[in-house]
């Protein structure tokens, strides 16, 4: 006998509702890193006016802010789609 879970044939359940809400938070969020990372890309940063140092802490944790942002409205959209069900998110697939 194996110890992983299954899942039988018999356990069918219907995928969850469609939650727009969800949608429009990954989506905005998403946005919202991409215009993070791409204002840190064109945006000229004077490091006379600032100083060196403030520029460099500023430019790093705005990327990864950017960065998290990205994969969290990415992971939210994943959440809100009608195919996702919490009950094959813990099984393993059957050999």
């Amino acid at each position: 006998m194996s110890d992983r879970p299954t899942v039988s044939a018999d356990d069918s359940t219907a995928p969850i509702e469609f939650r727009p809400a969800l949608v429009v938070i990954g989506t905005f969020s998403a946005i919202t890193g991409i215009v993070l990372i791409l204002l840190i890309a064109f945006l000229p940063v004077d490091p006379r006016t600032w100083g060196l140092e403030f520029v460099s802490a500023i430019t790093g944790l705005t990327v990864v802010f950017g960065v998290l942002l990205i994969g969290g409205g990415f992971g939210v959209l994943a959440v809100a789609s009608q195919q996702w069900n919490q009950s094959r998110k813990n099984s393993t697939p059957d050999k």
